[in-house]
């Protein structure tokens, strides 16, 4: 029995001894075998700052939780973010991760850029004690990731390209460009002057002294009105128009200039202001100065910024009148009790025409059993309720002459009741900008629009065309 003891103890010393031979013998860890990419943001991470170092220059995100936006800091300032840059920014920074490992402690940081560093940055994470600080280097030799390192850690990996791009970005990279900053819905009134003469001489087509709309709710259904320098409601869909135009302005450049140098920009005083009143009383007002190279400076009051945009989107910010480009406002079909048609120019019998009771003919006064179809009017009111039409002038007074409205070729009335929906002079026909044109006066409303083609070629002319049958599909 006590040999048996003695010879197991040996076994038990012998299997210790085996055990921990092969545990010693055992290979040291490598490091670099052992590495794996890894996420640098952890999954499901709310940012709640970010803060880019390069070149002595800082620039901070910091998350605003009311307007679920960064607010943007730098230069001892704030900014209204470019959301679409700024959110661009930060799905790069939530997309960083290890993806290869270079060098566990290279002996030499500045061949990777690193030392010093050509971007620090700084994430803070909702709900985390300790932020992430990663330096990031230059470009690898293929072009397709870049280097970098944890702050205060030696080892060198790749991250993902994406965040190259925003390397050396300067602040206004992520800055709004918009003219704009409230909701078209929050907008009582709308008033456009341009205060400069040249600018005006340039603009003829522009309502002048100044263009008031302003917007009453009946219900759910938003009424614009247009107060001044005319009377007249305006055409919701022009008014949709206007703001798009100003919401899809985006400014080319964005200065900062000191207010002293504002007069040289031509914004001290403004060359055009647009003021926009909210419901709430407060007010922005966009301000166009000098023109340069295509470009105009503007300001908007809500910023002190000057935005530099295209000419062409202050132009069509400044036309904007809200009225329809139509001597024909009704949209519902105009039944003409009478026609009065006229011929200053070529001096041809004046014709009254009056509706005869089947309500498909009228008569001529004094060319007795001579009839006008009906369809013979509604040609000429279709063609100037639908054709293509611009405005020429918007208001008196305006040179008849140079129009050839002084002595009409035709002047085309139609009495519906006790109202006139249709009053109006065709003039000469002209090409604008390779387009033809035919001006046309609406008697009523006081103002000269240019009417897509020639007008007076589609229309009846004369007692023998309004009085000549057409074929069927002449009158579709």
């Amino acid at each position: 029995m006590k040999r048996l003891m003695i010879f197991s103890g040996i076994l038990a010393a012998v299997a210790l001894g085996l055990a921990a031979w092969l545990v010693l013998d055992q290979p040291k860890p490598n490091p670099e075998q052992e590495w794996r990419p890894t996420p640098l943001i952890p999954k499901d991470a709310a940012i709640d700052e970010l803060t880019m170092v390069y070149e002595g220059k800082t620039i901070k995100f910091v998350y605003q939780e009311q307007y679920d936006s960064y607010a943007i800091l730098a230069d001892g300032k704030d900014y209204i973010p470019d959301k679409i840059s700024v959110d661009r920014f930060i799905n790069a920074v939530l997309l960083l991760k290890r993806k290869k490992l270079i060098a566990l402690d290279p002996p030499d940081l500045t061949i990777y850029a690193l030392k010093p560093p050509a971007l620090t940055l700084t994430v803070k994470f909702d709900g985390e004690p300790e932020p992430l600080e990663l330096e990031i280097g230059k470009e690898n030799y293929t072009h397709d990731a870049i280097f970098a390192k944890i702050k205060g850690k030696p080892t060198v990996f790749l991250i993902p390209m994406d965040i190259g791009a925003f390397i050396g970005l300067e602040p206004k990279a992520f800055r709004t460009r918009s003219l704009f900053y409230s909701l078209p819905m929050d907008v009582a009134s709308i008033e456009i002057k341009i205060d400069d003469p040249g600018l005006k001489a340039n603009l003829p087509e522009a309502l002048d002294p100044k263009l008031v709309v302003q917007k009453s709710v009946e219900g759910e259904a938003p009424n614009w009105m247009i107060v001044s320098p005319i009377s007249e409601r305006a055409v919701f869909q022009k008014v949709n128009s206007f703001f798009n135009q100003i919401q899809i302005t985006n400014a080319v450049d964005i200065l900062d200039p000191k207010p002293e140098e504002l007069a040289g920009l031509g914004l001290a005083p403004p060359r055009a202001t647009v003021t926009l009143t909210m419901f709430t009383g407060r007010q922005e007002k966009i301000s166009f100065g000098r023109q340069e190279n295509g470009t105009v400076y503007a300001t908007n009051s809500a910023r002190p910024e000057v935005l530099v945009i295209p000419i062409s989107s202050m132009v069509n910010i400044l036309l904007f009148s809200g009225r329809l480009e139509s001597p024909i406002s009704e949209r519902r079909e105009i039944v003409p009790a009478q026609v009065l048609v006229e011929y200053p120019r070529e001096g041809l019998p004046t014709m009254q025409l009056d509706l005869l009771p089947d309500r498909h003919s009228f008569a001529i006064a004094g060319a007795a059993g001579k009839v006008v179809l009906l369809s013979r009017v509604r040609r000429i009111m279709k063609l100037l309720r639908e054709n293509k039409a611009v405005f020429i002038r918007h208001q008196e007074p305006y040179n008849r002459e140079q129009y050839g409205l002084s002595r009409p070729r035709m002047h085309f009335r139609v009495l519906e009741g006790d109202t006139v929906p249709v009053d109006v002079a065709f003039g000469n026909t002209a090409t604008i900008n390779d387009t033809l044109i035919t001006y046309v006066e609406d008697l009523r409303r006081k103002c000269v629009i240019g009417i897509m083609g020639d007008v007076m070629s589609q229309i009846p002319y004369g007692e023998r065309e309004f009085t000549t049958v057409p074929k069927a599909r002449q009158e579709q």
